[in-house]
């Protein structure tokens, strides 16, 4: 169970960094297409601001799911780590659920604009990957409680108690 769960939390990792790397595509198109950077310093700033906030993000999200652990967390003993450890990261999951529920809805708000028009395959392509960083977030959420490491010692117990149990 162990296994399928990390093989789970992976997928979702995976899953994340695609839509993550979608929106840093999504910001460089958005610099390159939109014709309002002709429209003086307002268009310019705006076109500027809005795709370099997309890339930037996407990076963070790419980033986030390459090292989902700080260094804090490694170098963290004792008492220390128990107490601090389940909610900081229920905090640090949560945020990381409201990303890509940011994201969903950013990339899907983009359909039908400059970047992605509202016809075709970039339709397609964009309510894909909204409703691909939507469904990260309700799994993400729904993974949140979830531990992400593999304690073997516990399993091998486990697995001789059951054992003895029905009497191998």
């Amino acid at each position: 169970m162990a296994t399928s769960m990390k093989a789970f939390l992976l997928t979702l990792r995976i899953a994340g960094s695609i839509v993550s790397a979608a929106l840093v595509a999504l910001g460089i198109c958005l610099l390159i297409k939109d014709k309002s950077s002709t429209d003086g310093l307002n268009g310019f700033c705006k076109v500027v601001s809005t795709s370099l906030v997309f890339v930037a993000l996407g990076l963070i999200g790419c980033y986030v799911e390459a090292y989902p652990h700080t260094r804090e967390d490694e170098e963290a003993k004792g008492y220390f780590k128990e107490t601090r450890g389940f909610a900081y990261t229920l905090y640090r999951r949560m945020v990381v659920v409201l990303f890509y529920f940011w994201l969903g809805a950013s990339i899907i708000g983009e359909v039908g604009g400059v970047v992605l028009p509202g016809s075709g395959w970039s339709k397609v392509l964009g309510l894909g990957v909204g409703f691909v960083a939507w469904t990260v977030a309700a799994c993400r959420l729904g993974s949140i409680c979830l531990s992400e490491e593999e304690n073997s010692e516990e399993g091998e117990k486990l697995t001789s108690a059951s054992a003895q149990g029905y009497g191998a």
